[in-house]
């Protein structure tokens, strides 16, 4: 391969012509200009000013070797740290290094801190596929990564994250490990998270779940780590469970449900059958009045203890007597004195017991009549006005009604009857009717803790002779 000594102290544009090949000074080294007449075999150029390398043209294998006489591949560049730089002179000068460092192979992006914040991006048909930010942040399926890595994958169909072990052995398959690695260790640390997020139905993001690690005791010798389990619960975060070396702790209000056998130190133990309670009727009934009440729920058996007690006063008062129906139905009988509100509480024989979480039944005073029972008076037949007003009075607010359909039947006494005021009135008593009639209705007065009082009444009308006589 000839030496080639170039010119001194060459102008801009000068050429230099060897053969079928020409050179251009740059201004900092002497250019090789494109072959015009077509060049064949193997040609190297090495040695002098303004060449940086030999370069070598294989035109029987199509190859360019760059100090390489013998290029192995399209293009092989040989140096002690080979490079291939890209300047992008649109505007934002961007240079990027693609060179091989010992056993490295390198992709340097503005390596000469250009500050051109650009990023490393991989496509695939058109689309972007990887994403690496200034910020060192990586985007996998995502242009903006929001955590150091983030992958966007919008089916379930492929695993958003997969590792695989193909070892045949005992040995552990695929291992994850979060490690602090921290200069002065202490109890409480955290070690590491594991958050699920998602959305609320205000498109607002919130952490539902989170694992949290933890060490408990950082001493040598007697290190212990703590496991945290997290809920959002009603809106609020709350841990609800902690594992430690030890023990399983459930706190917070998080309660343990077994569907199944539960074993603790090789003895299984059978949950408790606790009764439940549904509902009740009457949910109200009268002071000192000796009442039935039906008990509605669960796992009863026979025959349970059943009490009232006050929420005001905190005094408990057992039934005066319990029927047991079956494991869903129970009566007990009560006398209760004192006005107010009371919670059930239900005892098994076996000692598991239910107290209603809140006051399901009621006692007070029952409505009554001030008013008697029977005739409100005669009428003339086709009356207007008031007929009458019914009194009755109980411990809170009372109203009127009719139990039968005689009274503010259009067809018969054409009456209607406030349900406030119990004032009986009509514009036309008896309706339609011309005859003498005696009219039976019954009035149910019902207060506010729907107890109620019912009172037979009646009212008559009358009507005068018609036509007339004449006397000479």
């Amino acid at each position: 391969m000839p030496t080639i000594n170039f010119p001194s102290g060459p102008s801009l544009n000068d050429t230099y012509n060897l053969g079928v090949r020409t050179w251009k000074w740059n201004g900092e080294a002497w250019a090789l200009q494109p072959l015009t007449g077509g060049f064949t075999g193997s040609q190297g150029y090495t040695g002098s000013t303004g060449i940086v390398a030999p370069l070598t043209i294989d035109t029987t294998n199509n190859r360019v070797g760059i100090n390489q006489t013998s290029p192995a591949t399209t293009l092989e560049v040989r140096a002690a740290i080979p490079k291939i730089r890209i300047n992008d002179t649109d505007g934002s000068d961007l240079i990027t290094d693609l060179c091989g460092a010992a056993a490295d192979f390198q992709i340097k992006l503005d390596p000469n801190n250009a500050g051109t914040a650009g990023s490393f991006r991989v496509f695939i048909s058109g689309e972007q596929k990887f994403n690496i930010r200034p910020t060192g942040r990586i985007g996998i399926g995502t242009n903006a990564p929001e955590g150091m890595m983030e992958i966007v994958n919008n089916t379930i169909s492929d695993d958003s994250l997969l590792l695989t072990s193909t070892e045949d052995s005992s040995s552990a398959g695929p291992v994850i490990t979060l490690k602090r690695n921290s200069s002065s260790p202490d109890d409480g640390d955290y070690l590491g998270q594991i958050k699920f997020k998602g959305e609320n139905d205000a498109d607002q993001e919130v952490i539902y779940a989170k694992i949290t690690a933890k060490i408990s005791d950082a001493s040598d010798g007697t290190e212990d780590g703590i496991l945290e389990f997290t809920h959002k619960k009603a809106g609020s975060n709350a841990i609800t469970g902690r594992w430690k070396s030890d023990k399983l702790m459930l706190i917070n209000g998080t309660g343990l449900d077994v569907d199944g056998t539960l074993t603790v130190g090789g003895t299984a133990i059978t949950p408790a059958t606790v009764p439940t309670i549904s509902s009740i009727s009457p949910t109200a009934v009268v002071t000192s009045t000796s009442t039935a009440v039906t008990i509605t729920g669960t796992n009863f058996t026979s025959i349970p203890q059943v009490e009232a007690l006050n929420t005001s006063t905190g005094i408990w008062y057992p039934a005066d007597s319990i029927a047991f129906t079956n494991s869903t139905t129970i009566v007990a009988t009560f006398t209760l004195s004192v006005n107010g509100s009371y919670k059930l509480r239900i005892e098994n024989p076996d000692g598991n017991a239910v107290l209603s979480s809140s006051a399901l039944l009621s006692v007070s005073a029952a409505p009554t009549f001030s008013t008697s029972a029977g005739s409100l008076g005669s009428f003339g037949g086709g009356f207007s006005g008031t007929v009458a007003t019914l009194a009755g009075s109980s411990d809170s607010a009372i109203s009127f009604s009719e139990t039968t359909n005689v009274l503010t039947n259009a067809s018969q006494a054409n009456c209607s009857i406030n349900s406030s005021t119990g004032a009986i009135t009509t514009t036309d008593l008896g309706g339609s009717s011309t005859t003498a009639t005696t009219y039976n209705f019954t009035v149910r007065i019902t207060d506010a803790e729907s107890q109620t009082v019912d009172r037979s009444f009646s009212i008559s009308t009358s009507y005068g002779a018609t036509g007339g006589a004449q006397f000479n």
